[in-house]
């Protein structure tokens, strides 16, 4: 009989060492469920690759450079009512990527440029594209050293051999002039090194003050770029361009979403966070047609803030509660974000079945957006917590359907008391097997 560290050498030799993570939990769940070969091997290969996809996904956010934690998540919309959200909502698809356009944010300092430019950067990276952010400034410098040291054609392809270059322009000096103001020049009679590089960028995200002369081109393809105009009461402070149509979500972000997933990412921790029971997946399957895509078409960006929590990622959001001194506020045994995932005993870690979401539309109130869920959608439970907050969302098979409303009530010692507003009709528990 082979033994598991006969296995574990062959598994490194094809660079597969990542299948031990979950191999006994496989072969005990092969066991249970008299699994037939071929839908073992498939479960088990399908762990590595959202083990991979998770480490690559890491290792695109280190790459790209961004300042801290520049996300359409954390964006204050309240800040500048200017801001065109439908546009900025439309660009999160990064079709524009795909379409190899260029977008080009203009309005004067501190409306929001740089926080955008690198949130639409965040998309393009969770949807596999290569980005690097730069700023201006550093941009010319580094590319001024290597003109000096002989570099100059290493550090440029560093910028160009990627799907989406982010250059943000910064402001500095006494005078405040820009550092980056690309001026309308004679069509080259030669082509230059970085023309050549340059077209290997699918596309580009720029910043700019008004009242600069800004040009996006791009060697056989039309580059969509915004006129700048100096901002008016009756204007928008902000121009973009362009607008492609809405997001689609899909099972990677369901599974990634948590904010601690990402922080844990961003240090180097990949949390294996997959179901591994049919039903669980059944059940996203079904949120996914049923609830998301409605939304998604009917009000643009959906943000997921929370999804599918597994062992492991419920684990890694108490510790990092208890570290930073504050309550996880999650309920594995009945919020529904486990699934029909199973316990150490095999018993349901929830006994509601189903599966379930926070989300929230950016730019829109929770009660505007649950209220066309109840109106329209079939969905099984809803918990509100404040406009402002995403809100709860589950789905089960319809037959277990409940249909209920519930508002959590702050208390005044800082807790919360749910309170049912529609109370539906109960069913019973699913079983998750």
């Amino acid at each position: 009989m082979i033994g598991t560290d006969d296995l574990a050498r062959v598994l490194r030799r094809l660079k597969l060492s990542g299948v031990l993570h979950t191999l006994e939990l496989r072969q005990r769940q092969a066991a249970e469920e008299s699994l037939d070969p071929s839908e073992f091997l498939f479960r088990v290969l399908q762990d590595e690759l959202e083990r991979r996809e998770g480490k690559k996904l890491q290792e695109r956010l280190v790459r790209a450079g961004f300042e801290h934690e520049r996300t359409l998540e954390v964006f204050n919309w309240a800040f500048n009512a200017k801001v065109p959200k439908s546009r900025i909502i439309d660009l999160a698809t990064a079709r524009f990527v795909e379409q190899a356009e260029n977008v080009i944010f203009v309005g004067p300092a501190g409306v929001g440029k740089s926080h955008l430019a690198q949130a639409l950067g965040h998309r393009a990276v969770r949807r596999g594209h290569e980005t690097v952010f730069v700023t201006a400034k550093r941009l010319f410098a580094e590319l001024r050293s290597g003109r000096g040291d002989g570099t100059y054609e290493r550090r440029l392809a560093r910028y160009c051999d990627v799907a989406v270059l982010i250059i943000d322009d910064e402001i500095t000096g006494r005078n405040r002039e820009p550092v980056l103001a690309v001026e309308p020049t004679p069509k080259p009679k030669r082509r230059t090194a970085f023309s050549d590089h340059w077209e290997r960028v699918r596309a580009g995200l720029a910043t700019g003050r008004p009242g600069e002369e800004t040009r996006a081109r791009r060697s056989g393809k039309s580059a969509a770029a915004a006129t700048s105009m100096p901002p008016s009461p009756s204007s928008s402070p902000m121009t973009i361009r362009p607008s492609p149509p809405s997001l689609v979500t899909s099972t990677q972000p369901f599974l990634h979403c948590c904010e601690t997933w990402h922080v844990r990412a961003a240090n180097g921790e990949v949390i294996q966070n997959r179901p591994t029971q049919q039903a669980t997946w059944n059940a996203i399957e079904g949120m996914q047609r049923d609830l998301l895509t409605p939304l998604e078409e009917r009000f643009g960006l959906v943000t997921l803030t929370y999804g599918f929590a597994g062992p492991e990622l419920v684990k890694a959001i108490k510790a990092r509660a208890a570290k930073g001194g504050w309550l996880p506020n999650i309920s594995p045994a009945g919020d529904q974000h486990a699934g029909h995932e199973l316990n150490t005993h095999g018993k349901p870690i929830c006994k509601r079945g189903g599966i379930a979401v926070d989300l929230r539309v950016p730019g829109l109130s929770s009660e505007e957006v649950a209220a066309y869920v109840i109106e329209n959608l079939p969905f099984d439970r809803i918990y509100l917590y404040s406009p402002e907050q995403a809100f709860h969302l589950s789905w089960v098979d319809p037959e277990f359907r409940t249909g209920q409303v519930i508002r959590m009530i702050p208390t005044k010692n800082g807790g919360l008391v749910p309170k049912v507003v529609v109370r539906g009709k109960k069913g019973p528990p699913l079983d998750p097997r």
